[in-house]
């Protein structure tokens, strides 16, 4: 029996793919878990086989838990490589979008508790012509928690906004942000925001 936790903010979509996962023979929901907090400590409680999670959160990034020993399938919105390719390096091992078909989904279960790495035709795409883009991908010289900060800037939030969200200092985000404009050769937030744009990481 394939054990499987679901770390996911909408209980839409929790109920969702609870449903889709549990049709199924042999593959049993043991745990929800609406923040990544939570995700963690259900984790080290359960121990399940896969744990599929959406990538961003009021709260965090998802990111965060795909580090950990777990056998993580990302499932979430984002199709362009910038997401892909940091979710893999952080150690997930499959990587799906909320618009793959439902026997996808558990084709990709079962692959990843078998050990294998499962990802989506368009994303493994996507990674295969990276190398080759136009444009490369700025965010490389960001950390993860430089690229929370950005992603959370790009969208809007102010810095004692994000300093809650992240639980980091005012002053630890500001810092931050000074940062990821040098990096990115931002002049203002609102060039962060246009930047997020123009690589499909943030909606208009």
């Amino acid at each position: 029996m394939i054990q499987v936790q679901l770390i996911e903010d909408h209980a839409v979509v929790r109920a969702g793919v609870r449903r889709l996962l549990e049709g199924e023979r042999g593959i049993r929901v043991v745990v929800e878990s609406p923040t990544v907090e939570r995700g963690l400590k259900d984790y080290a409680r359960l121990h399940p086989d896969v744990v599929i999670l959406d990538l961003t959160f009021p709260k965090g990034n998802g990111l965060e838990a795909a580090g950990s020993e777990a056998r993580v399938l990302v499932l979430t919105m984002y199709d362009n490589a910038v997401y892909p390719f940091r979710a893999l390096k952080a150690g997930a091992k499959g990587y799906l979008t909320k618009s793959c078909a439902p026997e996808e989904l558990i084709r990709a279960v079962r692959a990843v508790a078998r050990g294998e790495v499962y990802l989506e035709a368009r994303v493994a795409q996507a990674l295969a012509l990276r190398p080759f883009a136009d444009e490369p991908d700025p965010f490389e010289v960001l950390s993860d928690r430089e690229f929370d900060v950005f992603r959370l800037l790009a969208t809007g939030e102010s810095v004692k906004e994000i300093a809650a969200a992240l639980c980091l200092s005012p002053k630890t985000v500001g810092a931050h942000r000074t940062r990821i404009m040098r990096a990115l050769g931002a002049d203002n937030v609102a060039d962060l925001a246009r930047i997020g744009i123009r690589h499909g990481l943030v909606t208009v």
